[in-house]
């Protein structure tokens, strides 16, 4: 209901003439035709209730422009009526140059930053006005805020997180997007009434949003969305530019921060028709190159306003939402040089297992041991994609060597896969920010896969790439009760060869978050998984968006190279057999789960082991083979697999054989 344009008293008597003046303008635009507008109404009423109340007296625009509530809306109002007004009123762009000691700029007008909760949430209101909705109410607003996919933190509270000063280390943990809705109604942009409340947006939040989608080079597209059948990856590879990848760095100034570093080129860019992105993860101490930045220099220029606005525990996360995404799906290829360091290649498109350490300054080079460093990747190159001397399973070939003719890529998720108070939103989320196909179905290994459906015979093909996907604080609990180790080798037995490990949340706030970075740093640079890393849920779900347009892409691409030459994909049926066949305990398993508590002994190298030797006795009767010569039983295992090094081959030998 509008506010009624009736006479308040005036604090200050020297203000009594400019509030009649904003009063007047009120009651002059009601009696125009068609009347005043709700929201306007109490954008005027605010105003006017603040010049009442104002403790300072009025003397022109620039003054005027100081009240809490009085936008830039108001103030073209006026002009023309207001006492004393001319053109040297109006608000002012910039400080006078003879101030000494004052940065040049003055008072600017407030304009949400890119991403953050509150760019989010006036763009959707603003849409949804359009759409005929004259007001939006809260928790409405919360759905389609995070429907949009426009914010880089989530709206509304995790309901997974526990109570404010249960567990809470820093105001951040606490922090929910919807706090910014202060800031917006406090600078004039929405306007708030009724109980319970309805939320409006103003004829300064219009301008505002608006400017928002012209920075952002976004369409004010309002219109419902069309979903395709299929959908359209040609461009994928160009949203890449002047991305800004970050990491949680821990520092003595506080719990977290953001590093920043620019998108870094690998070999061959003029001819490469996708994403190129370089990684950052996390680290204590690390020499970067010298175009590191900061990632308050990564961010956009923006006025902080007020203690709760968002900005302030705004980090700047790597967004892979609207303009741009970036994947990385390429399990490193470990190789023990002569030097006694591990060296990683990260290049699908190079079948070669070794990469020349780089030792420049300023170049961190990839060893093993618990410093986290850099990673290039390059995942979906033109070249073919090879791991073992083949490329990725591919669906049969039907009539076309068009892949998105024969097939539909739909992402399946778990049905068990815990999105906190968000699970029923989950999927419709994904669906209308990425025009992609989402089911929920029982998966027997894994949070999520990827399968290719036949368009004529609706036979489900499940395709090379699953993901795990790990809050930190169920990391830890699944590490500290042996889970994690289970489900990592449940995961290298499935038979899918792309096995992606997806940590949500930022471990630096958390006690165990040293176990929690080396176990990242295990699982990616020993184990071979492809760890990825998000700091809460919208970016989780913009993760499985983005990775399912780049396996839609990679497919498209190899296809018709690699439908004749590699391995047929399993069938939806075949893999869930697959699976349920690795819950049936064998002696092997057993043996394996054994070796795995041997010091030095990976997953990796507890399989190799078992592939060589599947149960104690056998390997015991390869020890025995040579018995006498000590130094030749402690290498043997070394000598028989890459996978298995020196300490690992010595310790297993001391368990199995060795006296005492």
């Amino acid at each position: 209901m509008a506010p009624e344009a009736r006479q308040l008293k005036v604090h200050l008597r020297e203000n009594e003439a400019v509030a009649q003046c904003v009063l007047e303008k009120w009651r002059s635009m009601e009696e125009k035709p068609g009347g005043l507008k709700e929201n306007l109404a109490h954008t005027l009423y605010k105003s006017y209730r603040n010049v009442c109340a104002a403790k300072e007296p009025i003397r022109s625009l620039k003054d005027l422009y100081q009240i809490k509530g009085v936008g830039k809306w108001v103030i073209r109002q006026l002009k023309g009526s207001f006492p004393e007004s001319s053109p040297d009123l109006s608000p002012p762009e910039s400080n006078a140059a003879g101030e000494k000691g004052k940065k040049a700029g003055g008072s600017k007008r407030y304009v949400p930053q890119k991403n953050s909760a509150a760019y989010a949430i006036l763009i959707t209101l603003h849409r949804e006005t359009i759409n005929g909705k004259s007001h939006m109410k809260k928790q409405e607003l919360i759905d389609a805020t995070e429907a949009s996919g426009l914010s880089r933190s989530a709206i509304g509270p995790d309901k997974s997180k526990a109570k404010p000063g249960a567990f809470a280390s820093s105001q951040k943990d606490w922090y929910t997007g919807w706090s910014c809705m202060k800031t917006l109604t406090s600078k004039g942009l929405v306007a708030k009434s009724g109980n319970p409340a309805k939320y409006m947006i103003t004829e300064e939040g219009k301008s505002t949003a608006l400017e928002c989608l012209s920075r952002s080079g976004l369409d004010d597209h309002a219109a419902p969305l069309v979903i395709n059948s299929a959908p359209d990856t040609s461009n994928a590879s160009h949203k890449l530019n002047n991305i800004c990848m970050t990491s949680f760095v821990e520092t003595s100034s506080g719990p977290s921060r953001a590093i920043g570093r620019p998108k870094t080129s690998i070999a061959n860019p003029a001819t490469k028709t996708s994403p190129e992105v370089t990684y950052l993860t996390s680290q204590e101490s690390l020499n970067y190159n010298s175009d590191v930045r900061t990632a308050e220099n990564c961010a956009e220029e923006i006025i902080l306003s007020d203690s709760d606005s968002e900005e302030l525990y705004t980090e700047n996360y790597p967004l892979i939402g609207s303009e741009e995404f970036t994947e990385r799906v390429a399990p490193p290829i470990l190789n023990a040089s002569n030097s006694g360091k591990t060296t990683t290649n990260y290049r699908f498109s190079d079948c070669s297992a070794s990469i020349s350490p780089r030792s420049s300054e300023g170049t961190f080079e990839m060893q093993s041991s618990s410093t986290m460093g850099i990673a290039e990747f390059n995942m979906l190159d033109n070249d073919t994609v090879c791991m073992d001397n083949s490329i990725l399973a591919m669906p049969p070939r039907r009539s076309s060597k068009n892949f998105l003719e024969d097939y539909e890529v739909v992402l399946i998720l778990d049905d068990r896969e815990n999105f906190g108070g968000r699970s029923r939103k989950t999927v419709d989320n994904i669906h209308s920010q990425f025009r992609v196909p989402v089911e929920i179905k029982h998966l027997p290994v894994g949070d999520g896969i990827w399968i290719a459906r036949d368009r004529k015979l609706h036979t489900e093909y499940v395709l090379d790439f699953i993901v795990e996907r790990k809050n930190v604080a169920d990391l830890c609990s699944s590490i500290t009760d042996n889970r994690y180790k289970d489900q990592k080798l449940r995961l290298k037995k499935c038979g899918l060869r792309k096995l992606i490990y997806l940590v949500e949340g930022d471990p630096n706030p958390l006690d165990t978050s040293e176990r929690i970075k080396t176990a990242c740093f295990t699982t990616e640079i020993l184990e071979g998984f492809d760890v990825q890393r998000t700091p809460g849920y919208a970016e989780t779900v913009r993760t499985y968006g983005n990775l399912t347009h780049s396996i839609t892409e990679y497919y498209s691409t190899h296809f018709s190279t690699g439908a004749n030459t590699s391995q047929v994909c399993l069938t939806y049926d075949e893999f869930t057999k697959k699976c349920d066949d690795l819950k049936k305990i064998t002696v092997s398993d057993v043996f394996a789960l054994q070796l795995m508590q041997v010091p030095q002994v990976t997953e990796e190298a507890a399989l190799a082991v078992i592939g060589l030797y599947p149960t104690l006795f056998s390997l015991a009767k390869a020890y025995s083979m040579l018995d006498g010569d000590t130094h030749a039983q402690e290498k043997m295992l070394k000598n028989k697999s890459t996978l298995i090094n020196a300490g690992a081959s010595r310790n297993i030998f001391k368990l199995v054989w060795a006296e005492g």
